[in-house]
Formats: structure tokens, sequence, C-alpha cells
């Protein structure tokens, strides 16, 4: 009988459940970042975030480290940030997008007479108007981007984990 080289070669295959969560967060000078990496069972991987409006323009690299981590299953990733208490020394106003408020400010009002206009506080909440310096986004970026590596091994080692439950290892 004619054996194959392979058939005396025992393969080991580690059961992964696609199911899993991981939650990791960080204090910093740029502030605290909290990541929530949700898996579910999926054919394809598809990706999903949800993102601080100051780390919109990281999303690729997010996606990337995500993509190099997982290669099957629906994920869905969350970011919180929290500004340091201490944050708006770090911080500058965007007087292009004051403007843009007050133009939009003036056009409501010729509309509608009685509107109430902007108090300064309402200006300062308005997204991007207070904006952190660029030093302050790319330290931000990195720290995000080094905590969602350490939150995707915890998601993964939890799809590990479930999946010997499953096996029943």
């Amino acid at each position: 009988s004619c054996r194959s080289p392979y058939s005396r070669t025992k393969t080991i295959q580690m059961t992964h459940s696609m199911t899993a969560f991981g939650r990791e967060e960080a204090q910093s000078p740029a502030g605290r970042v909290i990541w929530e990496i949700r898996s579910v069972n999926h054919r394809y991987r598809e990706i999903s975030m949800r993102l601080p409006e100051e780390l919109r323009a990281a999303e690729p690299v997010f996606r990337q480290a995500i993509a190099n981590a997982v290669q099957r299953g629906r994920i869905d990733a969350i970011l919180h940030y929290q500004t340091p208490p201490s944050g708006i020394a770090d911080n500058h106003l965007d007087h292009v997008e004051i403007q843009r408020l007050a133009q939009w400010q003036a056009e409501v009002r010729s509309v509608i007479l009685d509107a109430v206009p902007f108090r300064t506080v309402d200006i300062l909440r308005w997204p991007g108007v207070l904006g952190a310096s660029s030093a302050n986004v790319d330290r931000l970026r990195d720290e995000a981007l080094e905590l969602l590596k350490k939150t995707l091994v915890v998601m993964l080692s939890n799809r590990h984990r479930e999946g010997e439950k499953l096996a029943g290892i």
C-alpha cells in the first residue's frame, strides 16, 4: 500500500469562536482613550468604525491594524475619546469654522427674524471649533493605535477562549 507522506502528519487546528469582545482604555497627557471591539460571525471581513472627530483622519490606519489582525468576521470598533482636564491649553480656535457658523447664523436670521443667536458656549461646543493642535492629534493617533493593537489581542484571546469552550477542550 502506498501512503502519502502527509498521512502521518497530524494537524492540530485551533478552534476559535467568531464572537468576542475586547475593551481597553488608557490615560495620557493627550487624553483618555477607550477602544471597544466586538466580533461576530460573518463570511467575510467587514469592519465598522465609530471614531471621534479628532481622529477621523486616522481611520485608514486603524482599519489596516484591524485587517492585519482579523481574517474574517464582522468587527465593530468604537473609539471613545475624552480630552484631558488641562487639554484646552493644547487646543486652538478654528477661525474658519467660527466664520462659517456666523454665516449660517446670518442666513437663518434672514429667514427667521426672531431666531435666537448663538451663545459663545454654543460656538465652543460645535464640532471642529475648538481644535486640537496637530502635534497633539499626532500623539493622540499614535496612542490610540497602540491601544487598538492591545484591544485586538484581548479580543482575539477571548475568541480563542470561547472557541475552546465550544469545542469542549
